[in-house]
């Protein structure tokens, strides 16, 4: 699969997961807690002043713990360098703006909308000096608890740099490619629109300016629009993945399938989700509203990766703070996520592991 692909379906998973031991049956609306806010199981709502911002840096590494391992088959000295920054921003008790609402009619009454944007940045440099700037933008707007963080609206914009071996597998050959998936909840269906920049030319894609694609919606060329049946409040959409998976409680050892509406099939798909580990890390260190802090921070791991796809890839993994340390409450913060990087060859081989590390926190 393309490079960023197993990114993208990362943020293209959401979950259906069991939490503290009772699992959502189907046709129940899905269950959740309020671990973000620090509130647990609590349904209050959280007011207008409640936002968080959320820093990564992404770097490259040849494997990540025990969970996602570099296979051999491709040379170290034809892999690029990964380097970038990852930013999320939550916003509590947001307004939808008038492009959202004069599309939905999707009106769960008495609740808030929440809003949560993330960005990553990621500039891949290749042996010969070549640098290619990768860049994900997304938008989704959701009900909030007491609506199981229901979705309203999503968008993501994706530049993506696409590594493929060449016939005799000694380097590889770059393609560069922007396209916006876009996502509509109505009352009983959603629209997903996919649409890309039919430019072919690498280097004036490599610098386009996707924010401006982003925030415009336009300049695109729609390549495909469906819409599909479905019940609110019994799935998440693909850009909630990891605000998500702070809000469960998942038993160690346990494993869940989880209902998700993502670009890549459209439909409804499974996602298996497991708690694959649960130690105490010496040493975190990020800086918390503005303080550095250095804890030994107890992680639960989980990892997630299709349910009954032909391909369902490598598994993605991220650890979650697991309870309050020192003057940092518990927020089950994601504090590492690791996800494998694939080149598009008839070896599918992984090239390596990107991984996020939390550097900042502002609440």
């Amino acid at each position: 699969m393309k490079k960023l692909l197993f990114i993208i379906t990362a943020m293209c998973l959401s979950v259906m997961l069991a939490l503290s031991g009772c699992s959502c049956m189907p046709g129940e609306p899905l269950t959740f807690n309020q671990n973000f806010a620090g509130n647990g199981n609590n349904f209050e709502l959280l007011g207008a002043t409640y936002e968080e911002t959320l820093t990564y840096k992404v770097t490259y590494e040849k494997n990540y713990a025990s969970y996602l391992k570099k296979e051999s088959r491709i040379p170290d000295d034809i892999i690029p360098e990964y380097n970038g920054e990852y930013t999320t921003t939550f916003k509590a008790n947001v307004k939808l703006p008038e492009y959202v609402t004069n599309r939905t009619d999707l009106n769960l009454t008495g609740g808030e909308i929440h809003k949560l944007n993330t960005l990553l940045d990621l500039r891949i440099e290749t042996p010969q000096g070549k640098v290619y700037l990768d860049k994900i933008i997304t938008d989704v707007y959701f009900y909030s608890i007491g609506f199981s963080y229901t979705p309203i609206y999503s968008i993501q914009t994706i530049r993506n740099t696409l590594p493929t071996l060449n016939s005799n597998g000694t380097d590889f050959i770059y393609a560069v490619s922007v396209v916006q998936n876009e996502t509509v909840y109505k009352q009983n269906s959603y629209t997903l629109t996919k649409k890309m920049v039919s430019e072919t030319d690498n280097d004036l894609l490599n610098f386009m300016d996707i924010k401006e694609l982003h925030d415009n919606k336009t300049g695109l060329t729609v390549i495909e629009s469906n819409t599909y049946n479905y019940t609110p409040r019994q799935l998440i959409d693909n850009t909630q993945l990891y605000f998500i998976l702070r809000n469960v409680n998942i038993s160690a050892s346990s494993s869940y399938n989880v209902p998700t509406v993502t670009p890549m099939y459209g439909q409804v798909r499974s996602v298996k989700i497991k708690n694959v580990d649960q130690v105490t890390k010496n040493g975190v260190s990020f800086d918390y509203n503005g303080q550095p802090v250095s804890v030994d921070m107890p992680l639960t791991f989980y990892s997630f990766a299709m349910s009954g796809a032909t391909n369902t890839g490598l598994p993605q993994i991220v650890a979650c703070q697991k309870s309050a340390v020192d003057n940092i409450p518990y927020t089950a913060l994601p504090i590492e996520m690791a996800q494998a990087l694939i080149e598009y060859s008839s070896t599918f081989a992984t090239i390596g592991v990107l991984k996020y590390k939390l550097t900042g926190v502002t609440i």
